[in-house]
């Protein structure tokens, strides 16, 4: 029996670009029991052992800490664990001269569901009807965009230049700032950098045109 499942339940239960890959593996697995391959996951291809002791480490302080009862058995602000967030506060005022504070700071789960809540808060319909743009400044890029938003048509992306250097064997994907458009109509811009799966990366100076872009309109509206 099929569920009977809303528009949101189906465009959920659909196959992303995320889960496709994640698919892939688990099929490439389980077809070939026996043999010998080199999983390098999706996203995260090794573990570095550095940073798996760091977080033994703070998993065992935690552990033995009083407050472990605190952090794993109580429900916690929707901000955020305060200690981390007084820390981020204290560290980017520290390293970046800033004064923040605690309303300027929000945890979140990091990853596909940070860019799900980012991407709908400022992408999609508006309460007047309007239709907010989330704009991928060049494509190909991060393959999870592709199932970011609820709705499918505000995903806008832009295609790039490619540079083809036939000599020495490279090519490279730059924003093609003739045909970008970013106006009142844009939500929020995305993009990765260093990109996941093609590995370009964006240079600093095309970083901030398309920062100046999004500003300009910011101030125009």
């Amino acid at each position: 029996m099929e569920p009977a499942l809303s528009q949101f339940g189906v465009q959920m239960s659909s196959l992303t670009g995320v889960r496709a890959i994640m698919k892939d593996i688990i099929d490439t697995l389980r077809a070939s029991p026996g043999q010998d391959f080199i999983n390098l996951s999706a996203g995260n291809p090794v573990i570095l052992p550095e940073v798996e002791q760091l977080w033994r480490q703070s998993t065992q302080q935690l552990l033995a800490s009083p407050d472990y009862g605190e952090v794993v058995c109580r429900y916690g602000a929707s901000q955020g664990y305060q200690p981390l967030v007084e820390a981020v506060i204290a560290d980017f005022n520290r390293r970046y001269g800033w004064q923040l504070c605690d309303r300027q700071i929000l945890i979140t789960p990091g990853s596909q569901a940070l860019y799900f809540l980012a991407a709908n808060a400022f992408g999609g319909y508006k309460a007047d009807g309007q239709l907010q743009k989330i704009v991928l400044p060049l494509s190909p890029d991060y393959t999870g965009y592709g199932g970011v938003s609820l709705f499918s048509e505000s995903l806008l992306a832009y295609q790039p230049k490619l540079e083809i250097n036939e000599a020495a064997h490279r090519f490279k994907y730059r924003p093609n700032f003739d045909q970008l458009k970013i106006d009142s109509s844009t939500g929020c811009i995305l993009f990765s950098r260093p990109c996941n799966p093609t590995g370009n990366v964006l240079s600093d100076a095309e970083v901030k045109q398309i920062a100046a872009l999004a500003a300009l309109t910011i101030y125009q509206s």
